[in-house]
């Protein structure tokens, strides 16, 4: 009688395995006998990390939770408990089904901040949004889900992003219509337009009026704006990126300031300003600076401070002065006592 090998079954599980091992370093790919071992050690570690990744995951969903309910003033526990009376379902579903009304997410917005992550389910269909908020309401008809899944990307989803974007290249050519009369742009498309970011070039003003970069920066923390990125890309000139979530009238005021700051540099190449004593040499200007009794620049206090008018209303003071900001990458500075302050008092 012939002997039953079962050759085709055999030969079928043998293949499996080294489907799976594929990919494998050294002999753990090609080698039987290895590879079976390799392959049957890795399921075992792999069923024991899905547990220890879901495990991982729901101790990040309940710290989640736990922030969310601790900014509408509710513990986890308190939150739960709430979530288990009302029959709110709770789900890190990623999927989006159905229908999102957008008067109803703005409503809800509305009630509980842009912070808010829901998922609205009402009798005409399923409502999404992500977030990493907490969400509790007693309409009818609607039942709230918390989407355990953070993020703003999550939160404003693909509509929301791309509307992002979109904004963000409309405030970076409004900018570089509003400034490209005072200031050179560098790279532009071919249309002339600009991406979200845009950069000017200041190294003109180091010939005309011995202004450095450096200098524009510090002057616009008088007028209340932290500084843009400073000689990156390209040295000597200032990458500025007006984001989605700036308004009309926050970039008109950044604009304002920058031309004013032009206008000063102006009346140092008129001749105006002193070339080494004026108000972009000497920015930032502090408080204590400017109230000080000892003010021997050749411009006034009020144009140090306050050099456009919406600054009296909202005033920005830097706490600290002009740097030197080369000086400690060239030197080294030691902050600790003099070695003589260390040395052993003789014994009496």
């Amino acid at each position: 009688m012939p002997r039953s090998v079962n050759s085709v079954a055999s030969r079928a599980r043998r293949k499996k395995v080294m489907k799976q091992a594929k990919g494998y370093f050294g002999r753990r790919k090609n080698v039987w006998t290895v590879a079976k071992n390799a392959v049957e050690k890795a399921m075992v570690y792999a069923y024991r990390d899905r547990r220890n990744k879901k495990r991982n995951f729901r101790a990040l969903w309940i710290t989640r939770i736990n922030a969310g309910a601790r900014l509408h003033g509710m513990s986890y526990s308190q939150f739960m408990g709430k979530v288990k009376a009302n029959k709110i379902e709770l789900t890190n579903a990623p999927e989006l089904k159905g229908k999102m009304v957008d008067e109803t997410i703005d409503i809800i917005r509305k009630k509980f901040g842009l912070n808010v992550g829901i998922i609205c389910i009402g009798p005409a269909g399923e409502m999404k949004l992500y977030g990493s908020g907490i969400a509790v309401t007693d309409e009818k008809d609607i039942q709230i889900r918390y989407a355990a899944r953070g993020g703003l990307g999550a939160l404003m989803g693909s509509k929301g992003l791309t509307d992002a974007s979109k904004a963000a290249i409309v405030s970076a050519n409004y900018m570089m219509a509003k400034l490209s009369s005072v200031y050179k742009v560098l790279y532009t498309g071919a249309g002339g337009r600009v991406a979200h970011e845009l950069i000017f070039d200041m190294r003109e003003f180091k010939q005309t009026a011995n202004v450095e970069v450096e200098d524009i920066a510090k002057r616009l923390m008088d007028y209340g704006f932290h500084a843009p990125t400073v000689s990156f890309p390209v040295a000597g000139t200032l990458m500025i990126e007006p984001t989605e979530s700036e308004s009309k009238a926050e970039i008109d005021r950044y604009c304002a300031a920058l031309i004013s700051i032009r206008n000063e540099i102006k009346e140092i190449e008129e001749g105006k300003a002193d070339a080494d004593d004026n108000v972009l040499k000497n920015a930032p200007h502090t408080l204590q600076s400017v109230i000080t009794d000892d003010w021997n620049h050749s411009y006034s206090r009020e144009k140090a401070a306050y050099p456009l008018s919406y600054t009296r209303e909202n005033k920005f003071w830097p706490s600290v002065g002009r740097v030197d900001s080369a000086y400690g990458d060239r030197n080294l500075v030691c902050a600790c006592l003099p070695v003589s302050e260390y040395a052993d008092e003789p014994a009496e």
